[in-house]
């Protein structure tokens, strides 16, 4: 049975499972996240959410801090700093405030058994949670599986309630769906639990971030 790593890591209501895998394990999504970030490119998913929220990032810089074991640290002209790590697991931030409208980008990773997680929020112009956007990815430890992730969105409703506006998906490494994976015990449990978590209406404070970054 594949070796796996049940990292929970709960951001303010958002349960999800992060990782994020080494030697022979396939390029991930968070090591291409990194490299975008240093090269100062925007990646194309974020672009898409921040336009279903309202908010254009065109022309913008975020804020971006790193968590690599010895809690957040706010990353400011040296940009190779940003996913670097001390330990075998890593956190980063970024932050956008545009009109007064908030989107933030936080990855998680778990360096040692190949699964990793991103969270994408909007905050109105009164900082609360109008829509938030969640995938995890579970990568093989050898090649005789495929990489798998799962994928769903929520945004704001009538009195508060977050409805879904995109239901929960498996997606291919290229973030695109896919049929229903053959999971094993351990990741149907994943799943299950995976599901069973829905965003809280929560604001931009609640995800204690360094305040700079929220600035």
């Amino acid at each position: 049975m594949r070796r796996t790593l049940s990292v929970l890591v709960v951001l303010a209501g958002l349960g999800c499972s992060i990782s994020f895998g080494q030697s022979d394990r396939p390029k991930s999504p968070f090591s291409s996240h990194i490299a975008d970030v240093r090269a100062q490119r925007s990646e194309p998913a974020l672009v898409r959410f921040a336009e279903a929220c309202g908010v254009h990032l065109a022309g913008t810089t975020p804020r971006l801090a790193s968590d690599g074991g010895e809690g957040w640290k706010v990353v400011t002209v040296d940009r190779e700093s940003f996913g670097a790590a001390d330990s075998d697991l890593v956190n980063t931030a970024e932050v956008w405030t545009v009109k007064g409208s908030v989107v933030v980008e936080l990855w998680g990773a778990a360096l040692d058994v190949g699964s990793f997680g991103r969270t994408m929020y909007c905050f109105d112009t009164g900082k609360s949670l109008r829509l938030v956007d969640r995938m995890d990815f579970q990568v093989p430890e050898d090649e005789a599986g495929a990489a798998w992730g799962m994928h769903e969105r929520w945004r704001r409703g009538a009195g508060g309630k977050f409805i879904p506006s995109i239901a929960f998906e498996f997606i291919g490494q290229d973030e695109k769906p896919i049929p229903t994976p053959k999971l094993e015990k351990d990741d149907r449990q994943l799943v299950y639990q995976w599901k069973k978590d829905g965003p809280k209406p929560i604001t931009v404070r609640d995800l204690k971030l360094p305040s700079s970054l929220l600035k």
